[in-house]
């Protein structure tokens, strides 16, 4: 798999920042916390079943969110792409939180 950061900015209501890497062409959002607790605490706020709902902050996601927690790192994809998905199940392990499927447009590519 071929990674490079693209860009970060303003992660709220998550992390004070977030990280967009471009991975084989898949924009992949990584949150890095100060401790593993304190992504546990975050992953926490984030419905499993809706992750639109995080905390009291309702977020319009561009896409399909789906979320994996391991250590100090939350990891955010919003594509469809099943080797992309696949990648971060073996990087991440299981993901704790999954949208629906929905009327919503597809993230353009990195």
């Amino acid at each position: 798999m071929d990674a490079a950061v693209r860009d970060t900015f303003d992660g709220e209501p998550l992390a004070v920042q977030q990280t967009i890497v471009c991975a084989d062409g898949e924009d992949v959002r990584v949150f890095v916390y100060g401790s593993e607790p304190e992504a546990a605490m975050a992953a926490a706020m984030i419905d499993p079943n809706d992750p639109t709902n995080i905390g009291t902050a309702i977020v319009e996601w561009d896409g399909w969110p789906k979320f994996w927690q391991r250590d100090r790192i939350i990891v955010l994809y919003l594509g469809r792409d099943e080797a992309t998905i696949e990648t971060l199940t073996n990087l991440m392990g299981e993901r704790f939180a999954e949208g629906r499927d929905g009327p919503r447009r597809l993230p353009a590519p990195c």
